[in-house]
């Protein structure tokens, strides 16, 4: 290198990188990112500074990522739309202590719910991991409506994007809106985009996982995500109330549902969580 000029950075990554990176993310826009630079004949730090402008500095739109060419900024919008979200705000209600948002989906215009909570210490998210719901719980206005259809892994974690572009501090997640969480297997993706130290990371402890006790899921989030919170929605500790209240009772019973987190509490030494919604002349007495 010449006195006085700074050393070329590499052209692009080595060959045999390029499939394995792309392929290695369990964010679909992270892969689909990675191609795109890739097939540009981009230099491989592109890669970094554009995930930086996403998850790091939370930017909105393309052409608002610092160092990103004017030219490249263009074909980011042709190949992935004028916003980087999937999600775009339909609607918001807020209260003193709440701000409740309907998210639409660029994809297909499905609509799903998310909240945040500003306690005193710290401010906590609610987010949905379905569009609709297949259990059907007696009390639940999600599960009259059906399923509709699961949410991949970016629109889960767009509406923790969304409050973030908000410049709203976020201190905890729970995945307790629309939707059973383990009933969608792109939920282990949202939470490994989430944990992602490249991409948002977030603490798994700072993480909250609800469940009518879908058995498959707990030992699945047991196996990979030992440290992520787990509540469970009891609702009622009487087979024939719950049978009636949470119908999916029917297939996992209480009864192997408790044996389960009792072997979840002694493999992580994480505590468990019940819950319970008190309704009028059903489970109140």
């Amino acid at each position: 290198v010449a006195p006085g000029r700074r050393p070329r950075r590499p052209a692009a990554w080595p060959g045999p990188e390029r499939p394995a990176m792309a392929a290695a993310s369990p964010s679909p826009r992270v892969r689909a990112l990675t191609e795109f630079l890739i097939s540009r004949g981009e230099p491989a730090w592109r890669r970094q500074q554009v995930l930086h402008g996403i998850y790091k500095a939370h930017k909105r739109k393309w052409h608002h990522i610092d160092g990103i060419p004017k030219g490249l900024t263009w074909q980011l919008k042709d190949r992935f739309g004028k916003y980087i979200s999937s999600m775009k705000k339909e609607s918001s209600v807020e209260g003193d202590f709440a701000n409740k948002v309907l998210l639409e989906s660029h994809r297909d215009k499905s609509r799903v719910e998310a909240v945040s909570l500003q306690f005193k210490s710290h401010r906590s998210l609610c987010i949905s991991s379905q569009v609709g719901c297949a259990f059907r719980c007696a009390f639940c206005a999600t599960g009259k409506v059906g399923l509709k259809r699961q949410m991949d892994a970016d629109e889960i974690t767009d509406q923790v994007l969304y409050f973030l572009q908000q410049e709203q501090k976020v201190d905890g997640i729970s995945f307790m809106g629309m939707g059973e969480p383990l009933a969608n297997p792109k939920i282990f993706d949202a939470l490994r985009v989430l944990t992602s130290p490249e991409l948002y990371g977030m603490s798994a402890r700072r993480m909250n996982i609800s469940t009518v006790g879908v058995i498959p899921g707990i030992l699945k989030l047991t196996e990979e995500f030992p440290q992520v919170n787990l509540a469970f929605s009891l609702h009622s500790p009487f087979t024939e109330e719950r049978n009636r209240l949470v119908p999916l009772n029917r297939m996992y019973p209480l009864e192997q549902v408790f044996e389960v987190l009792d072997r979840r509490i002694k493999t992580t030494g994480r505590r468990g969580w019940g819950c319970y919604f008190l309704l009028p002349g059903e489970n109140d007495t």
